[in-house]
C-alpha cells in the first residue's frame, strides 16, 4: 500500500498527491514491462486522520484519500488494487462511513501503549 499524507504529517508516506500518482505511474510501467514477473503488487492506499475530535477534520482526510483512491482506480485499473486502508481506534465509524476497506484498531483491542 502507499500513504499519502491526507493530514497527519509526523507520518511516513507521500506528502502529496502529485508524488503519489508519479509513483503510480512508474509502478504502471514496470506492471507493464514485467507482467507477471513483477514482485511488488501495489494493493492500495493508506492514510492516517489528523489527531483530533474535530470530525469534520478527520472526515475531510478520509474523503481525500478516497477521491485519490477512486481516480487512481479508474486511471490505472492495477490488478488487486482494492483496499482503502484508513481509521484507528478513535476514529474508525468515520472511516467505515468514508468508504475504508481496512481499519487498524490495536488501541480497542490491546489498550494504550506504555
Amino acid at each position: 500500500m502507499l500513504e499519502l499524507h491526507t493530514a497527519e504529517d509526523s507520518k511516513s508516506g507521500f506528502s502529496d498527491e502529485d508524488q503519489l500518482l508519479r509513483t503510480a505511474e512508474a509502478y504502471a510501467r514496470l506492471l507493464e514491462e514485467q507482467k507477471e514477473n513483477l514482485c511488488i503488487r501495489l494493493t492500495g492506499l493508506m492514510t492516517m486522520a489528523p489527531f483530533t475530535a474535530d470530525e469534520a477534520a478527520v472526515r475531510a482526510s478520509f474523503g481525500r484519500l478516497r477521491k485519490v483512491f477512486e481516480d487512481m482506480h479508474r486511471r490505472f485499473r492495477f490488478p488487486g488494487f482494492e483496499e482503502l486502508s484508513m481509521g484507528m481506534s478513535g476514529d474508525y465509524e468515520i472511516a467505515v462511513e468514508e468508504g475504508s476497506t481496512l481499519i487498524r484498531v490495536g488501541t480497542a483491542l490491546f489498550g494504550e501503549r506504555r
